[in-house]
């Protein structure tokens, strides 16, 4: 005989995101954009110039990552 449990589980879901930059609002409606999005988040660590144990986040839509980095990214054919 199978036994079953039923739980009820919380879940967060993103449905858009602000570019931090120009403040754009990328909706999931757009998968084309919304698979784009450059998204940054790290600790920093002993002697980060942002500070030890700081959280650094960040957003940016694809076009103003472009125009923030042009020339400092490498592109391949994977």
């Amino acid at each position: 005989m199978k036994m079953y449990q039923t739980k009820s589980k919380c879940i967060d879901v993103i449905k858009s995101v602000k570019c931090d930059c120009c403040h754009g609002d990328i909706s999931v409606r757009n998968p084309i954009e919304f698979q784009e999005i450059v998204s940054i988040d790290f600790v920093g660590g002993y002697g980060s110039v942002f500070g030890d144990g700081t959280r650094v986040q960040l957003e940016l839509c694809q076009y103003c990552f472009k125009r923030l980095m042009d020339g400092m990214y490498r592109i391949s054919d994977e």
